[in-house]
């Protein structure tokens, strides 16, 4: 019975240490699984942080005032018409938790402006080209690895010239500065070879400075809806 008892107890202590063994391998190799799957969430998500550049393709707000004269002269409402934006930029995105950050950067932009006159001006058009910079910062909110949302407003600075047109003849004049200022609401969705597509709505105001035509100074204003489709890639 002694050695019956013994050969039990052999027994018990190898089956124990066979279960210790077996357990510590399932927590190695689960730790293993959990720490790959992290690895390659991690390498999946390419729609959040860092850099990224994008080109832009959009309409912008026309022409509705043209001021005429100076502080003495005369106002004149005009119609915008159809006007695009093109704009090409690098932003940075800072992740400041799984889901929020921050994203700044420049775009370097190019625009032209269109309105038709009314009233008494029905039969003048003016046009304003602009070139310049815009600086956006703003909030960026990570759905999942793929789409996130931006809100961001921006403020730009540039240089622009005008086009008045009367009865079909033209004078064009030299350039002046130029502001803009606004918001965007932006949905981008960022594929797993890191390109973008993206499109957003949003709202500008624009004016420029006193620009000569023949010895008269116009100063240009527009506000109202903004959108455009952009393409990216993500670094």
């Amino acid at each position: 019975m002694g050695a019956l008892a013994g050969i039990h107890t052999t027994t018990a202590i190898k089956q124990s240490v066979q279960g210790t063994h077996l357990m510590s391998m399932i927590r190695i190799a689960s730790i293993a699984t959990l720490a790959t799957m992290a690895i390659a969430a991690n390498a999946a998500d390419t729609s959040f942080g860092g850099w990224d550049v994008r080109l832009d393709l959009g309409i912008t707000p026309g022409v509705k005032e043209l001021k005429a004269g100076g502080d003495v002269g005369s106002t004149a409402d005009f119609s915008a018409s159809t006007s695009m934006q093109y704009a090409f930029g690098a932003n940075y995105t800072y992740a400041i938790d799984a889901n929020w950050g921050l994203v700044v950067g420049p775009n370097l932009t190019w625009s032209s402006a269109k309105g038709d006159g009314e009233g008494d001006a029905s039969d003048a058009k003016y046009t304003v080209t602009t070139y310049g910079i815009e600086l956006v910062a703003g909030a960026v909110y990570k759905i999942d690895q793929h789409w996130k949302l931006e809100l961001t407003p921006f403020v730009g600075y540039g240089t622009a010239t005008s086009k008045l047109e009367i009865d079909g003849v033209s004078y064009d004049s030299d350039a002046v500065s130029a502001i803009d200022y606004g918001i965007k609401f932006a949905g981008i969705y960022t594929f797993d070879n890191h390109v973008m597509l993206g499109a957003d709505v949003g709202y500008k105001s624009w004016s420029t400075g006193s620009a000569d035509i023949e010895g008269t100074d116009f100063e240009a204003s527009g506000s109202g809806p903004t959108a455009s489709i952009f393409v990216g890639y993500a670094f």
